[in-house]
């Protein structure tokens, strides 16, 4: 989707009385047009609504203008390797969020 018509569908959606946007699908940190990224749609979209989200895999920086950030950790990770890098299955999705912040040394207690 360009630039432009992000744009549109965006000021569409204030015009249609929506408070809220929510990106979501594919990757939507990867989204790019010319000049444009990720970012600028998510502040553009601020300056139009009350809360911006996305939702992610968390495989790309998660160092967006977002008021939300969902963080998809079932689908971004092996299963196997989700368990073995894991220290428990109960709560390591907790653990994984935990370590998104680099100063957290380890996992759950």
């Amino acid at each position: 989707m360009s630039w432009e018509r992000a744009v549109e569908a965006l000021n569409e959606l204030k015009r249609l009385g929506c408070r809220f946007v929510i990106f979501e699908g594919g990757e939507p940190l990867l989204w790019s047009d010319g000049n444009h990224d990720f970012s600028d749609l998510a502040e553009k979209a601020r300056s139009l609504f009350l809360n911006v989200g996305v939702t992610t895999n968390g495989t790309v920086s998660l160092d967006v203008p977002t008021d939300l950030l969902w963080v998809n950790l079932d689908g971004a990770f092996d299963r196997a390797l989700h368990h073995t890098s894991t220290p428990t299955t109960r709560g390591s999705s907790i653990w994984r969020l935990t370590r998104l912040n680099e100063n957290e040394p380890s996992g759950p207690s």
